[in-house]
């Protein structure tokens, strides 16, 4: 299978530049693993497995470039590529999302200023993330349609160059009939100027007979 494209430098340093001005997501992120990373990294093990839970741990604990939003964007391959119902995993997405803040409420239920810190930061993550696979997944999806769109035009044209052909061949074989109609008729017409030269030729013959009979009778 080919390769999928991944999102275009463009797509990648845009967001970086409207996520993470400054390296602000950068130290969001570091500071929620350093509060909460614990809670995320068990909570996502618990849902999605193993696997899962280590991607995880890496994006928290790794820089915010363009490798990182690439990373991120390959869960977006993963879910256009298994045909995975981009509404359904959202929907599992937010119940983990429900889940993790819920604990982090029991954390700092006596730390509110950290617990605001925590939650607005793991919510805007969390915000950055999703745009960055559905941008993924549109980039896919659209690569496909084009891709479809462009078998349907080279089918038209193949349709419009087999009928183009047909009509060429019928106008061809219509061309050989109407010559040999013509051929046909030039024979019947020759036939029909031989057969009255004929009739022409009795009619003379019968006339001198005629006259050569009424002389014998004068004579007689």
């Amino acid at each position: 299978m080919a390769a999928l494209q991944p999102l275009t430098d463009h797509q990648v340093q845009s967001r970086l530049e409207a996520y993470n001005p400054g390296g602000a997501l950068e130290r969001d992120v570091r500071a929620l693993w350093d509060a909460a990373g614990d809670i995320i990294e068990a909570e996502v093990r618990d849902q999605f497995g193993d696997e899962a839970a280590a991607t995880v741990r890496n994006r928290y604990t790794t820089r915010v470039d363009a490798a990182w939003v690439q990373a991120v964007a390959e869960s977006g391959r993963r879910i256009y590529q298994e045909r995975t119902s981009v509404p359904s995993y959202i929907a599992e997405r937010d119940k983990l999302v429900g889940r993790i803040i819920g604990r982090m409420f029991e954390r700092f239920a006596n730390a509110p200023d950290k617990l605001l810190d925590c939650v607005v930061a793991y919510q805007r993550l969390t915000a950055c993330q999703t745009d960055i696979m559905l941008a993924q997944v549109a980039l896919l999806e659209a690569e496909e349609a084009a891709e479809a769109r462009g078998q349907q035009t080279r089918a038209f044209e193949q349709q419009v160059t087999d009928l183009v052909g047909k009509g060429v061949s019928q106008s061809e074989s219509l061309i050989k009939r109407t010559s040999s109609t013509a051929a046909a008729a030039r024979g019947m017409l020759g036939k029909t100027s031989e057969v009255a030269a004929a009739a022409e030729q009795s009619a003379s013959a019968m006339r001198e007979a005629a006259q050569t009979a009424a002389g014998l009778i004068r004579a007689i």
